[in-house]
C-alpha cells in the first residue's frame, strides 16, 4: 500500500523556487543597474535645474526646487493654485489628479496652449526644458 507522501509531487515539479535560488533567478546585470542609476540621477538633476529656472521666470525663489514639500508648494503656486493644494500629497490619487490639472495651468501661465499641457503631462523632460530654457516668460495672471 503506497504511503501518502509517495503520491505527492516533488516541490521542483510544482515550480517552487527555494529561497536560496532567488538571487540566481532574479539577478540583474550590474552594468544595466549602473546605467539605470546614472540615467535616473541625470533626470533628477535635469528636473531640478528646469524647475529652478521656471521658478525664476515666475519670480518665485528658485532655491525652493531643492527643498522637499516646499517645492510642491511652489509647484502649485507656479500653477496659480492655492498653497493648500500641497496637502493633497497625503492622498496620492487626488495628488496625481491635481498635478495633472496643474500641468495645464503651468502651460497657460507661460502663454502656451492646451496641447502644450498634454506635452507637459506625457513628455515632461522635453516640455519642461522648453519652458525653462526657451524664450517663454510668465504671463500676467488672468482674472
Amino acid at each position: 500500500m503506497p504511503v501518502f507522501a509517495d503520491v505527492l509531487p516533488e516541490p521542483w515539479e510544482l515550480g517552487y523556487i527555494y529561497p536560496t535560488d532567488i538571487y540566481s533567478v532574479t539577478s540583474m546585470n550590474p552594468r544595466l543597474m549602473w546605467t539605470y542609476g546614472i540615467i535616473w540621477w541625470i533626470l533628477c538633476i535635469y528636473g531640478i535645474v528646469c524647475f529652478w529656472k521656471m521658478l525664476k521666470k515666475a519670480w518665485l525663489p528658485g532655491w525652493g526646487s531643492i527643498i522637499p514639500i516646499y517645492n510642491i508648494y511652489l509647484y502649485f503656486k507656479l500653477a496659480w493654485r492655492s498653497g493648500w493644494w500641497t496637502r493633497s500629497i497625503l492622498f496620492p490619487p487626488l495628488f496625481l489628479i491635481m498635478v495633472i490639472i496643474s500641468y495645464f495651468d503651468i502651460a497657460k501661465r507661460f502663454g502656451k496652449g492646451v496641447w502644450f499641457g498634454f506635452g507637459l503631462w506625457l513628455l515632461w523632460p522635453i516640455f519642461f526644458g522648453i519652458l525653462a530654457f526657451g524664450k517663454s516668460v510668465r504671463s500676467p495672471r488672468e482674472k
